[in-house]
């Protein structure tokens, strides 16, 4: 309780208490105190009066009382605001496929006369082929279980062991030439090829699918749980992450087909239409259903094929089998009323990262290539120079970015999310503001989309993302990419010949008709049934494969024998690991047991604990000779340096100011040199630390936290305290800064009017505050990164550029890229020890990052139930919105407004005739129609012919190769 005020504390009580705004976001406190005066009819002995209230009243004044219900009122808990609630989406626990699976368990346990608590595992699946060796042809391709039960922070951890390992798929076996020839006399064909790996593959899925299996999926499994309790379980299957390859294995459905969509019947033709209306309505009408029509198509293929010995070029065959075909989860699960296509996952990591991104990127470098001079080189330059953010968030790049070489899906995250300053005018009008829109497109729907919780309107927003990425797509393709003769690549050409570079390369023409993009469109739909991608990110599947690839020196090398020694090395890691499980639960009960002694253990070591994420900061107190900065040396030695310039007057007015408890205003406050004889830094000495950790919530209720170092990730945002705004000018809500040093102290202060003095040990920040440029408009609407420069105190003369700061102001660290068309200068400062760079400038602007990560986009955007603490701020973002984006928030209000119709229709329906004429009129409205895929015209698209060679491979992918490499043939 050193240095508090209990005057001071009382006072901000009463204030708190009358401020209705305040209690409004932070807790109410129902005050119905209130002053009454009574009056009372006084008596005389032998004065006569007509009635009581005629005799003379006495006033009582000053009465403190609270109202009875009032007090009752402020008993009984009332909602801190007063907003709808919103749907989140973000656990598949908590998801509405969960839901209604749970469900539908309750009812098949009540059916079934069980009154046991139901439990609903919820099954994830995972496969991907990999290399075992950088060096070689071992191989795996292992098939993972996770459970949904789990927390997807927990199953997104290698060290939780949460990804069991349920089967290695074997390929099929090279002998199998012989066989063929020796039982029929004839070289089996690609398609005979192809045909017999899709059944080995579903061959092995019908041993894991066996009767017990579908026996608890049907009726439960009787489990005994930690706590002792019988509880009834059902496995439920939700999802399958594969990448797209896989995908058209287990759909059983051709690669590059007429209708390529595992999940809908979308032709080829319209796969580039995304996020038109016409893309939407063939999501909702047309998914791909496994129904009785198509086991029936199935049944007589295979007739064709097995018995009567019909050719696969057969269009009996052909059709069916090109489109549908014998399906393991089709057979087990059919009869359980589960469509199969629906468990196959989005696949954001290829999709996008690996996918559209990726090839939007490559095309980008040929465009730079075809457009000559140095603009390539600028570009590698300007990634080059690019600064790192957080621990591994944003990281180095490359010397040489164009070369693209060994890039994996996070090197083209961090590519994307520093994509608009990279290519900031690289291009001429019109195609440079063509470039910046797409990437900003590109950008946002990234972070959208991989959100780990959204909401109702957030998806809405995704919505409304999708349908704009897909016309700045066509823009670019139609109008930038038109313009430029784009060539292979130098990689691309020598990869194409062998290594051999020649001539001009083969022309290259942008690609929108690929699978990759037309999936986009599923990932609102999927996100509100099953929840957020990173639920079932193949990204889980590739940091499973580390395990295996690790373990592989410890196997036999043998063909025959790594599999299974595979096995069982997996085996033993997880015996160890709930060896280790349980060794760590009996050292906590021990701990607990021996806390109740009056003495401390020998065992136990008195260290610094680690910090509370509850607590907004952490830095060290050590006070060792390094940490040690002697203030009047230290001016000494940098005497006339300008960034030290009233630095010891500025000091003490910042730790007067917060001694005082006075609101943080940037610390502009004059104080007389008498008041400021008040502080007393301590032998005039302060410490230096190298790096302050900030914890924060984060968009989506999490804690984490950003460390912050004044030689490498230096710059901070707090919350703006502006209250004058030039007219026309909106308050922007954050504050941005960079800090200088790290420092704590120890400060005397002396009590005016006695002879008191006080000790207090207090941190702060020395920082150079950067000042927004508010001269270009930015956000969603603009389309434009926020920038900001340095302070300069010549310009801008309201304003200061140096100062300090309590840490438990900084929200959290901000990732700048400087902006290099605007170039460099000094901002009239001159040359001071602070600068890093050799040539003594400042760059005159930086972008603000708000693609950074998804925390960081969202405190731009605004609406995160995880940002409460600074609602004020973020919600200032929620008016700058897309006009797309207006107009999909008013279409889905009348959306549900005309469900509730429908609905209130539905229930007046009394009679089958009156349901029969209903559904006569629906169908003439064109609800329900099953004849195929026949929707209107997209809004502004023209239709074109496209050619089955058209329909290639991705940009910047060797899908082909990826095929040959599992050991398929062409289907």
């Amino acid at each position: 309780m050193a240095g508090f005020r209990m005057d001071l504390g009382l006072s901000a009580l009463d204030k708190y208490v009358q401020d209705q705004a305040l209690q409004y976001e932070l807790f109410p406190v129902d005050d119905c105190w209130k002053t009454e005066s009574v009056k009372i009819s006084v008596p005389c002995d032998h004065v006569q009066h007509s009635s009581v209230d005629a005799a003379p009243q006495y006033e009582v004044t000053g009465v403190m009382m609270r109202p009875i219900l009032g007090v009752i009122e402020a008993v009984f808990p009332k909602p801190r605001r007063y907003t709808p609630p919103e749907r989140q989406y973000h656990e598949l626990y908590a998801s509405d496929a969960f839901i209604q699976a749970h469900k539908e368990c309750v009812d098949l346990a009540e059916k079934n006369g069980s009154d046991k608590e139901v439990v609903v595992a919820a099954l994830m699946l995972g496969s991907d082929w990999t290399l075992l060796t950088n060096f070689g042809s071992q191989s795996l391709w292992p098939v993972y279980l996770f459970f949904g039960n789990l927390s997807k922070y927990t199953r997104g951890k290698p060290s939780s062991m949460a990804a069991h390992h349920i089967a290695y798929l074997p390929k099929l076996p090279d002998d199998v030439h012989d066989w063929y020839y020796k039982t029929f006399g004839v070289e089996p064909t690609a398609e005979t090829l192809s045909h017999l790996r899709r059944e080995l593959l579903h061959a092995v899925w019908l041993i894991m699918l066996d009767s017990d299996l579908m026996h608890a999926y049907l009726y439960r499994k009787d489990m005994e749980f930690w706590d002792h309790i019988l509880r009834i379980v059902f496995p439920r299957f939700f999802t399958y992450s594969l990448d797209y390859l896989e995908k058209i294995l287990l759909a059983c459905i051709k690669n590059l087909s007429t209708c390529p969509c595992p999940r809908c019947l979308v032709s080829k033709s319209r796969v580039a239409e995304l996020g038109t209306k016409r893309d939407i309505a063939i999501h909702a009408r047309f998914p791909r259903v496994d129904n009785q029509e198509v086991q029936n198509s199935i049944e007589d293929a295979r007739i064709a094929l097995y018995i009567d010995g019909t050719s696969f070029y057969s269009n009996s065959v052909t059709n069916p089998l090109g489109r549908w075909s014998l399906s393991a989860f089709s057979i087990r699960l059919y009869e359980f009323g589960v469509n199969f296509y629906a468990l196959l996952s989005p696949d954001f990591l290829h999709e996008f990262e690996l996918g559209v991104w990726k090839a939007v990127f490559i095309h980008l470098l040929r465009i730079l290539r075809a457009a000559g001079g140095s603009v390539l080189q600028k570009l590698n330059e300007r990634y080059r120079s690019f600064p790192t953010f957080g621990r591994d968030t944003i990281r180095k790049f490359s010397n040489n970015v164009s070369g693209l070489k060994k890039l994996a899906a996070r090197d083209y995250e961090d590519l994307l999310q520093c994509a608009l300053p990279a290519f900031n005018e690289l291009l001429p009008a019109p195609h440079g503001t063509i470039v910046r829109k797409l990437l900003f497109e590109l950008a946002t729907w990234h972070a959208l989309a991989k959100l780990r919780r959204h909401s109702s309107l957030s998806l809405i927003d995704l919505e409304a993302s999708t349908f704009r990425l897909g016309k700045a797509l066509r823009e670019f393709q139609s109008k930038t990419c038109e313009e430029y003769d784009t060539r292979d690549l130098p990689r691309e050409e020598a990869a194409r010949k062998g290594g051999r570079k020649s001539g001009k390369g083969r022309k290259r023409e942008f690609n929108l008709i690929t699978y990759k993009l037309h999936a986009l469109g599923h990932y609102v739909a999927y996100i509100r049934r099953v929840g957020t991608t990173d639920n079932y990110t193949s990204q889980h599947i590739e940091v499973a494969h580390k395990i295996p690839k690790a373990e592989f020196h410890r196997v036999s090398k043998a063909k025959a024998q790594y599999t299974a020694g595979l096995a069982r090395q997996e085996a033993r890691n997880r015996a160890m690991f709930k060896v280790e499980q349980a060794r760590k639960r009996y050292e906590a009960k021990m701990k607990r047991n021996q806390r109740r002694t009056p003495w401390l253990p020998f065992q136990f070591v008195e260290a610094l604990p680690l910090t509370s994420p509850d607590v907004h900061h952490h830095m060290s107190q050590q006070v060792k000779t390094q940490n040690r900065i002697d203030l009047r040396k230290w001016q000494a030695e940098n005497k006339g340096d300008p960034a030290l310039k009233n630095f010891v007057r500025k000091l003490k007015t910042h730790l007067l100011l917060r001694i005082l408890g006075e609101d943080f205003d940037s610390d502009e406050h004059d104080f007389s040199d008498k008041d400021l004889e008040q502080v007393i830094i301590d032998r005039n000495v302060i410490y230096r630390h190298k790096v302050l950790r900030v914890n924060y919530t984060t968009y989506d209720l999490r804690r984490q936290q950003d460390s912050i170092n004044p030689r490498t990730h230096a710059d901070i945002m707090v919350l703006s305290h502006e209250t004058d705004v030039d007219e026309g000018q909106v308050r922007h809500p954050y504050w941005y800064a960079r800090v200088l040093g790290i420092f704590h102290c120890r400060v005397l202060h002396k009590v005016p009017g006695s002879d008191t003095v006080k000790t207090y040990d207090m941190e702060f920040l020395w920082i150079r505050w950067y000042g927004l440029d508010k001269t270009r408009k930015f956000g969603f609407q603009a389309k434009q990164l926020p920038r900001v420069g340095f302070v300069d105190e010549k310009k801008d003369k309201d304003l200061v550029s140096f100062g300090f700061l309590d840490p438990s102001q900084v929200l959290r660290a901000v990732h700048l890229i400087p902006d290099e068309v605007s170039g460099r200068s000094n901002n009239h400062l001159g040359p001071t020890f602070i600068r890093s760079d050799e040539d003594g400038m400042d760059w005159n602007y930086s972008f603000i990052n708000i693609f950074v990560d998804r925390d960081m986009f969202m405190r731009f955007r605004g609406g995160a139930v995880g940002h409460e603490a600074i609602r004020e701020a973020v919600d200032h973002f929620l008016s700058d919105r897309d006009k797309v984006d207006v107009r999909y928030h008013a279409e889905h209000e009348e959306q549900e407004g005309e469900l509730d119709e429908l609905e209130a229709t539905a229930e007046e329906l009394q009679n089958d005739d009156d349901k029969a004429e209903w559904v006569s009129t629906m169908r003439d409205d064109g609800v329900g129609d099953d004849e195929g895929p026949r929707v209107g015209d997209a809004d502004d698209e023209e239709e074109r012919e496209v050619n089955e060679a058209d329909y290639g491979p991705e940009d910047g992918e060797g899908a082909q190769g990826e095929l040959d490499a599992l050991g398929y043939a062409d289907l």
